[in-house]
């Protein structure tokens, strides 16, 4: 439902400055489990797990907050690296997908969890602050 969702419901547009205005990070488990990280420019921080808890509303805690901008911001200046988005399909196993929501469409990055984790994927710093988010909820 993340990657459905309108800027412009959320009272985002362009004249903010930034191309990115979402960030949502699929991460597909070895043992089949999967976590979903959502950043949106207005606020809104959750994470979604297939071990069936979640944490929705983060974002209104300030730690969660600064990490979340730190992430747009990120996204935003790694976004030479993302292709356009073709569908919204969960990773394999062991992989992650990272989509930056801009206003001109969804754009992904779809890497092995250990070249993003150790740092030997060019979008790597993009993945260490989702992580920082995920670490501040």
């Amino acid at each position: 439902m993340a990657l459905g969702v309108d800027p412009q419901e959320l009272g985002l547009s362009p004249s903010s400055g930034r191309r990115v205005w979402g960030v949502v990070m699929d991460t597909a488990l070895s043992d089949g489990g999967w976590h979903s990280l959502v950043v949106f420019a207005d606020g809104t921080t959750s994470l979604y797990t297939s071990a069936a808890f979640g944490i929705i509303g983060a974002g209104a805690h300030e730690r969660v907050r600064i990490a979340s901008d730190a992430l747009l911001v990120a996204a935003d200046g790694h976004l030479d690296l993302f292709t356009t988005a073709k569908d919204d399909a969960v990773p394999p196993p062991g992989m992650v997908t990272i989509r930056a929501l801009t206003f001109e469409g969804p754009q992904v990055v779809v890497a092995m969890e250990e070249e993003l984790g150790q740092g030997r994927h060019a979008a790597s710093p993009v993945f260490h602050a989702a992580h920082e988010v995920i670490t501040q909820t």
